[in-house]
């Protein structure tokens, strides 16, 4: 609620008619000033006359009228003018509360509706809850139905590593999850059932995470420092989570039916074993042994299609099929044109290798994710021309080190990728659905592109992986972006890096207007509408002395 108003604006603008009415009727010289008594109105031989008369509102002096005891009246008067017109800014925002709390519902439903994900699920809900309640961490935590326990799928403010392992029944949460009932603790060091971890809290708002006629888990929002949560808080985070838990579920059972779908098989151009094949000789072996191996740095592409649960659920078997062999071929050119080689098909996604040859793997690998964005705008415009589903993906670039050999499993050859590098892009395409990104580069892999030559780069953010304490910067590849998109990132380049600089030297509410003007400039940046959010939530409860600015993120 606001707690004051334009005092000036109302005398000199609002009021003004007002006051030149009733000092007329008074035909003696009067004076508004404000609350320090200067000048805002009237005639300065009041001063004279001694009277000072002050205009109150919420409990608290804002002004004076100046002049002879019949001037009382006028204070009256804007007194009474204040009060009414904070009434009606109280009156205004809560409405424009309302509306917001309505255009955010509608904004988590469809961004989770869209997403088959439950990791990106989590993660989006942990997003939402925190950017609209005063918090230091927030977690979401899922019970595993095998185990029995809890586990931790999306986490903001806090380590993963050095937890406590949880179940129904234990703890906060473990209760929560039992009665189904939402808790807030104001101290939870008061609470018997409070089982602490390396994160040290002081207060917590629990909410059951239920879909349908079960819980499948809970929502914590935690503050380090004593917080008034209360039933707004609650129904806003219950209203959040009853969202999510619906896309949980249907995520969940959209999992379990893949694993019982029989993948398609890989496409002839470009099958696993001869891509492996062929990459071992590049890099020094030639394949004839079946237990000889390498270890080199590569680049490492991972690519997925974006709400592939769309298309699959769209299409019969025979059409599916078609559809992934007609996507592959799309994307796979570019691979090769770049020297690079197909390494691993998984349906919906496909990992390339580009070895590190005279130092050019990292730009070719960004080149060649240039032109698959290329190349997919024309096959999905083909598509939508046919009447049929246009198609997105998301790419992740890592460079790093390798091992690429041959085993053999009853006879048949098989090739196999190992290496940190295939994990960590695996992991950086889902962070670009995150973030809204096309392509995800990792540190590694912008410092070894060339410098002088422009692919559209900028900072997303620095990333803790899961277990990992070092943390991942994250970098976009615009350049893969429409070609209006990415000129509209260029022009604002230098403001997003202000701005982003701004955040990290703990600058909140001047990188909040940037980031929230450049939102206003690019409503399609998610980029910029995340880092607007996190800077209010900041403003509301800065974090610890030791934030250097990593989003630590849970299992992917």
């Amino acid at each position: 609620m606001a707690s004051t108003i334009n005092f000036k604006r109302l005398v000199q603008t609002d009021a003004v008619h007002v006051l030149e009415d009733l000092a007329e009727a008074l035909r003696l010289p009067v004076l508004v000033g404000d609350s320090a008594k200067r000048t805002l109105w009237g005639d300065e031989k009041a001063k004279a006359s001694g009277g000072e008369f002050p205009v109150w509102l919420a409990g608290r002096i804002i002004g004076y009228v100046l002049g002879s005891p019949q001037a009382y009246c006028m204070a009256s008067l804007l007194s009474h003018l204040s009060q009414q017109e904070l009434e009606k800014r109280e009156a205004m925002e809560q409405v424009l509360d309302k509306e917001s709390e309505i255009s955010l519902i509608h904004e988590i439903h469809s961004r989770l509706g869209a997403s088959l994900d439950v990791a990106e699920i989590a993660m989006a809900l942990v997003d939402e809850a925190t950017s609209t309640v005063e918090s230091t961490g927030a977690s979401v935590m899922l019970l595993n139905e095998e185990t029995g326990r809890l586990e931790i799928a999306a986490a903001f403010g806090r380590k993963m590593n050095d937890r406590p392992v949880l179940k129904p029944g234990v703890g906060i949460v473990g209760d929560v999850l039992l009665t189904g009932i939402p808790e807030v603790v104001p101290d939870v060091s008061k609470d018997a059932r409070y089982v602490p971890g390396s994160y040290p809290i002081c207060s917590l708002i629990c909410v059951p995470i239920a879909a349908a006629d079960r819980i499948i888990g809970a929502i914590n929002i935690s503050n380090q420092r004593p917080a008034n949560y209360g039933e707004p808080e609650v129904k806003h985070v219950f209203a959040l989570a009853t969202h999510a838990a619906a896309a949980i579920d249907k995520a969940r059972l959209h999992q379990t039916a893949l694993k019982e779908t029989c993948a398609p098989p890989a496409p002839e151009a470009a099958p696993p074993a001869k891509g492996a094949a062929r990459l071992l000789c590049r890099i020094g072996g030639n394949g004839d042994s079946a237990k000889e191996c390498c270890k080199e740095t590569a680049s490492v592409l991972f690519s997925g299609i974006r709400a592939y649960s769309g298309h699959y659920d769209s299409m019969g078997v025979e059409e599916n099929f078609s559809f992934i062999n007609d996507y592959v071929d799309a994307i796979g050119l570019p691979v090769l044109r770049n020297n690079g080689v197909i390494g691993d098909f998984q349906g919906d996604g496909i990992m390339a290798l580009f070895p590190d040859m005279e130092g050019k793997g990292p730009e070719q690998a960004v080149r060649a994710a240039i032109e698959m964005h290329r190349d997919l705008r024309d096959f999905s415009e083909q598509r939508r021309k046919a009447a049929k589903l246009p198609v997105d993906m998301g790419i992740g670039i890592h460079t790093g080190s390798v091992s690429v050999g041959h085993i053999e499993l009853g006879g048949e050859r098989e090739s196999v990728v190992l290496g940190e590098a295939a994990g960590v892009a695996a992991k950086l395409e889902r962070l670009s659905k995150v973030y809204g990104l096309r392509v995800a580069v990792s540190g590694a892999t912008w410092k070894a592109l060339p410098k002088g030559k422009t692919y559209g780069l900028r900072e997303a953010d620095m990333v803790a992986m899961p277990g990992k304490d070092a943390a991942v910067t994250l970098y976009e590849v615009f350049g893969a972006d429409p070609r209006g998109v990415r000129e509209s990132k260029a022009k604002h380049l230098s403001a997003y890096e202000d701005a982003l600089g701004l955040f990290r030297t703990r600058e909140w509410e001047k990188a909040g207007r940037i980031f929230a003007k450049l939102h206003e400039f690019m409503p399609f940046d998610k980029l910029s509408l995340i880092y607007w959010r996190r800077c209010q939530a900041f403003i509301k409860s800065p974090p610890g002395n030791g934030w250097v600015g990593v989003s630590r993120l849970s299992e992917m």
